[in-house]
This record gives structure tokens, sequence and C-alpha cells, in this order.
């Protein structure tokens, strides 16, 4: 597979896609090997005899080598053979090869489908020999410039290996959907242009306002950003408390520092889809709608109908010159195992990777999440910023000999910087029942109080006189209202009590003088004082932190974790809980304390099983033995899924309406593409508990595998969406 120019289009080959990271000698002969078997007797008579060939194409993986009906012929094992005949090298391109279609595969596990069966005791039929002569003349393995990582390097050969398979992958989906189109391949690549998109964003700078002794740190950030844009490659930490800027600094850093090396693209990560809405809105107001590709669960290019193919063809292979999506969809692609979500994996080479609040990492993956980052810069050529508002907390140490190293900071004084922005006090309340938080929270002429559970937030709201509630129970269109009319109240001076949960923690700019947080972990309430007093207008403000009912309350893992650590510092550092002191002692605990004498606290996937041992090539028989359908299966940031369910709000019952009323005969991909996009915005996601419960009261309905809500009382104005509702609405599912 070659880079080959078929009219004013440019289709490259696996060689190609590898050569930014000086694998092309691996590449090519991946893509020369990889369909070998179609060059058999028995695969050209399965063509003969049948109307079609399954397509190398994004529905590729549906038609796996081994599928249970039989009914392909096995074209991949051959090329994987000759492949791991040529040694250590070979070893890795035979994953890609025969895992191009079905997924990169374990070497040993149970059935016939894992490598070592198939290289060495399954039966394929032969291929024709000049075929393979061809296919091998003068072409030898040369070993590319990896740099192996500490211990066997065998993590490091895994990573390769992924990657070589992400651009075989790409290029053989490019190329077929070229030739299936009959030369429009649909190839979506702008051409990065990171000083075009620099004076956008200066633009948009100009334009904010600049007094105040707020404005002018947040100068300084941006200054000391552009200029260590400057220096060469590798990890930075911005660490800023909230309210710094650090949004626009961290971009300003990504674009000069693309332009200072030859960086190809700016991939911005957030934990939150909540946040991630607000974010890619932001970046589309200053650079514009095409040149920002968001990529999350609710636009999902493994659903072959929720997208255009320029939006699934661009998701999937990070074509787009500026990403924004979240730490799961981008972390968990680089442990996958499916074609789908591997093959963008190539074009991550060379690029700036934004990782914003990166605390929020899970503790019990941290080994195999810092050992890829590692990877990304040492052996393919990116940078990457890792955005806090509190102090290093994934840095190697002698307690946490996981940690990053040589990692530059941004801020050269970040406890001082501390001080400076400091701008209101942590204070304790102790333990609130909800009818004495609502009595403080009703004594206020505005105030904000943020929970950790839905459940806790409409509770409160319901009981609050004239309360704004702000969940993700509501839709993120109701959302974007709500908080524009927060903004509003507050800046009218006029009343304004909101209670909320983590959607307006991070990423929203508002600024209370007064603000109540449900105990949480110290990066989430130092957060949530970002809210308070944030641009310095007051002396000082307010921010409380209560206990609460956490048995009628029950918050996920993570945050009972958060919470057990705060509770442990709290007494000690009362005078200032936001102090790097504080931040310091806190994160000791909830991350470098938590690995056990083994390490393996760092390293527990899903079950608990560790993702590491998947990767570490069976060291004592050094044969690159790697489990990577197996390291998919545990390295699962989130382990809990949603369910989106469309609700009537706005043009979402309009939308629920056009969807009942289509019937399946009429029904094309382009219209349901085009009904996906209306609805994310319209859209609530809900867990498997709610999903039974709205189940049973006949609230919901699938129509068309899309879920949509089917009484307009189940969902309210205020509470959005709600669980005591019964039945469905006549008026809504009339046809």
């Amino acid at each position: 597979m070659r880079n080959v120019a078929i009219g004013d289009e440019v289709t490259p080959g696996a060689g190609d896609n590898a050569s930014y990271f000086c694998a092309r000698e691996m590449g090519e002969m991946a893509g020369w090997l990889h369909d070998l078997g179609k060059a058999s007797t028995a695969f050209q008579d399965h063509i003969k005899h049948t109307k079609a060939e399954p397509v190398d194409s994004a529905l590729a993986e549906q038609f796996p080598d081994d599928n249970a009906g039989g009914q392909t012929v096995d074209h991949s094992t051959a090329g994987a053979r000759v492949a791991d005949s040529m040694g250590g090298l070979g070893r890795l391109l035979s994953y890609a090869i025969a895992g191009h279609h079905a997924g990169l595969p374990d070497w040993t596990t149970k059935g016939r489908g894992n490598l070592r069966h198939r290289l060495t005791e399954k039966y394929i039929e032969p291929t024709d020999a000049s075929v393979l002569a061809c296919a091998t003349r003068s072409r030898r393995l040369q070993s590319p410039k990896i740099k192996p990582s500490e211990g066997s390097g065998a993590f490091s050969a895994s990573m390769l290996s992924r990657m070589i398979f992400s651009s075989l992958v790409d290029a053989d989906y490019l190329w077929t959907e070229r030739f299936y189109s009959e030369g429009a391949g649909g190839r979506i690549s702008k051409q990065f242009d990171p000083a075009a998109f620099t004076e956008k964003l200066d633009k948009h700078l100009r334009q904010l306002r600049t007094e105040g002794a707020v404005n002018s740190i947040r100068r300084e950030v941006l200054s000391a950003c552009r200029n260590a844009a400057e220096d060469r490659k590798g990890f930075f930490s911005l660490h800023v408390p909230t309210g710094g800027g650090k949004t626009l600094a961290s971009m300003a850093f990504a674009l000069r520092h693309a332009a200072e090396h030859g960086l190809r693209r700016v991939v911005y990560a957030i934990p939150l889809t909540t946040i991630i809405e607000q974010t890619s809105n932001e970046f589309r107001k200053i650079f514009g709608n095409s040149e920002v590709l968001e990529h999350h669960s609710a636009i999902d290019p493994e659903d072959q109908l929720k997208s255009t193919p320029a939006q699934r063809l661009a998701s999937e292979n990070y074509s787009a010159p500026l990403i924004v999506t979240t730490n799961v969809q981008l972390l968990e692609s680089l442990f996958a195992a499916k074609p789908s979500r591997c093959r963008k994996l190539h074009h991550l080479a060379g690029s700036v990777i934004v990782f914003d609040e990166v605390q929020m990492l899970p503790v019990g993956l941290l080994h195999p999440t810092l050992a890829v980052l590692t990877e990304l810069v040492r052996n393919y050529g990116c940078s990457i910023v890792l955005c806090s508002a509190t102090q290093p907390a994934i840095q190697f140490r002698e307690s946490f000999p996981i940690g990053l190293k040589a990692v530059r900071p941004i801020i050269s004084d970040p406890t001082t910087l501390h001080q400076r922005l400091k701008r209101n006090r942590v204070k304790i309340a102790g333990r609130l029942e909800n009818d004495e938080l609502v009595h403080r929270l009703a004594s206020h002429h505005q105030v904000l109080c943020i929970v950790n559970t839905r459940r806790h937030a409409a509770d409160l709201a319901a009981d609050l006189p004239q309360a704004i509630h702000l969940s993700a129970n509501l839709c993120a269109a109701h959302r974007e209202q709500i908080v524009a009319e927060i903004r509003r109240c507050l800046s009218q001076g006029e009343q304004c009590r909101v209670v909320s949960t983590t959607v307006m923690e991070a990423g929203v700019d508002v600024d209370f003088p007064v603000v109540y947080r449900a105990e949480a972990g110290l990066d989430s309430i130092a957060q949530a004082a970002g809210r308070c007093n944030r641009e310095g207008k007051r002396s000082s403000g307010d921010v409380w932190v209560f206990e609460y009912d956490r048995k009628t309350y029950r918050a996920i893992d993570m945050v009972s974790d958060g919470i057990a650590m705060f509770r442990q510092i709290a007494d000690r550092y009362r005078e200032d809980l936001l102090s790097p002191q504080a931040i310091d002692h806190y994160f000791r605990l909830l991350f470098w304390d938590r690995g056990g004498e083994d390490g393996k606290g760092w390293d527990h996937g899903l079950g608990g099983m560790s993702v590491m041992e998947c990767l570490d090539g069976d060291d004592r028989r050094r044969q690159l033995a790697f489990q990577f359908a197996t390291a998919a299966q545990r390295y699962r940031l989130i382990q809990s899924t949603q369910t989106p369910i469309v609700v009537p709000y706005e043009k979402g019952e309009k939308l629920i309406k056009s969807l009942l009323r289509m019937p399946p005969e009429k029904l094309s991909a382009s219209w349901i593409r085009d009904w996906d996009r209306k609805s994310q915005r319209f859209s609530v996601g809900i867990y498997e508990f709610d999903h039974r419960k709205l189940l049973d009261n006949t609230t919901v309905m699938e129509c068309h595998g899309r879920w949509v809500l089917c009484n307009p009382r189940a969902y309210d104005l205020t509470l959005g969406l709600r669980r005591d509702a019964i039945g469905m609405s006549p008026e809504l599912l009339v046809q």
C-alpha cells in the first residue's frame, strides 16, 4: 500500500501512515502481506460463487476471518505466518495482519482464534507462489528507532505493533472506500495551519476584558504558555488555579508549539462529556465549526447510522486539525483491539495532546495510562500538556515510581500564583441535613450549591424556594439556556439560588459570592471554589464544605474515595484547604500511597485484573506474547455505560414525533443520521437501573434503535427527567 494520487486526492498507504514514527518499511510489509490469503484457489473460488466479497471497510468487523457461519475464507493468516517467519519485527506485524478485520488478537486464549493457534496449527489454503514472491521480493524489515520502555521493552514493542495495526487498518479502509466509490474515498484531511489558528485565537483574546487583578494574572499565564511553547517537545505541566484562564492559555501553547516543531494537530482531552459540550462550543466560536471535531460517546463512529460518512471517518482516524474528545475515548482507544477504534492512533503521532484536569484519572489504571503516555512522547513525536487546577499529581517521585519523568512546568512558581489568585475562604460546615442546608441556602441572595448525585440535587431544588436546578437530568439544550439565565441574573444582581451536580463544577464561567459544596475530593472542592468570587470583584468569597447523608445519596466509588482522603487532611489544613501543601498531601493519599508494595494498586482494571501483564510479552520466554484483546477488555475508565433518551423539550418533542411516524420501509441512513445529529442536544443519559424503571413505568420506548421519552410529564422544566411519571402520552404517540 503506497501513497497514490487519484484525481485531486491522495490516498495514503500503510507505509505512509507509519512513516511519521519511522516505521515505513514495517507498514509497507504489512500492506503487502495483509491480504496474501486472497491469492489462494479457495478464496478465488469463494469470490466466483458468491455475489460479492465482504468489503474491507468500516463494516469489515462484521466479517471476521473465523466467523461462526464459515461464510468467508481466512485470508489474513497466510500473511501473518509469512511475517512471523521474519523474526521479532515480523511477530509484531503478524498481530496487525491477523487482526485487520476482527481486531488485535491475544497470543493465547481459549478457543482457536488466538494468534499462536493461527500461526502454528490452523489449516489454511496454500497461496500462489508468484504472489508471495511479489509481496516479499527485495523487501527487508528495518527496525524503527524505537526507544524501549524501562525494563524489558515489551510494552514499547506492543505499542509499535498497535501503531502498525492502526496504520494498516486506516489505509485498508480508505483504499477500499475509494475502490467501492470509484475513486472518491471521502477522506477528510484538512491541512493544519497553526498560524491561522493562532490569528483567530488572538482576535478572540483581544475582545476579552482586561481590567482587574485576575485578568492581569490571566495575561501572565498566557504569556508563560507562549514562551514555554518554544521549548523542545516532551511533557509539560500547566498548574493554574481555577479561573486563571488555563483553557485558552493551553490552546495558545499548543498552537505555537505545533508551529515551532511542525506538529500535525492538537488533541484536547476533557474528563467529562458535560464539559466537552461547553469547550467545543467555545473553540468553534473562535476557530469555526469546520475546524473542530467533537468526539465523545454521544457521537459514536461505531454506529454506522449515527454519523455522516465524513464525520465517521474523521472520528475514526482523527484527520482533523483540532480534535476535542474525552479521556475515555482517547485513552481507551490506546488500549483497544477493534479496528474501528484503533485506526486513528497513528494520527496521534506528531500531535500536541492537552489533558484538562488530568488529576481525574482513575487510580487503578494509572500504571498503564502513564506508560502509554510516556510511549507517545518517547517514540511517537508527541508533546503532552498536563493541565490541572491543583499541584502535580502524576509526576515521578520515590513514593510514585510509575510517575511521569522530565515534566517541565510552564508556571515556574505555582505556589505564588495560588496565593495571588486566592479569592475565597474554604470553610468546614459540618453535617447539614437537607432541611438545614435549604434554610442556609435560602438566606443568601445569590448562592451556588454543588452536590454529588442527581437525586440529591433534585431533592434540594424541590424544597428550596425559587431554586434554579442544573444536572445531567436536563438535556444539553436545556442546560445551556439555564446557564445563560444564571449569568444574566448574576450580572443584573438579581436573586439567583442554584442547586447543581458537578455539571457546574468545571468549564462554566460563573461568579457567585457564596458556594456550598458537598464533601468530595479536594480537587473537586478546588473546582467548586473556582465558581466563587471568580473575577475577584469582592475582597473574598465563602466556600462551605458540608457533610451529607451518603447512605441516601450514594456516590460512585471515585467520589467516595476522594471524600475519604479529604477527611484525613481536613483538620490539619483547615486554615488553607487549597494550599499547595494540602493538595500535595491529598494526592499522596489518593494516588501515591495506594499502589501497595507490589504496585498492583495502580494496575487493576475491570474485575481487578492487571492490564500491564497482558502487554509484558511473557518476559520469561521472550515470545512477544501479547494479550491485546484481553487488555482491551480490562482497560475501562468507565465501567458502567449510559443510554441516551431523547426528551420532549422544545424541538425534542418534534424530533420524537418524526421518529415515531417514520415507517420502516421509508427509513434511510441519511434521514436517521440527520435525526441523530439534531437529537444530541435533546438527550439525557441514564444508567441501567433508571432505564429499567422508565421501562417499568412505560414512559420510554425504542423506535428504529433509538430510545425516546413518550410522556411529557416525565420531563419537568425544573428538574428534568423524572422517574415517577407513568404511562405514555396519546398526543405524542398519535400518528
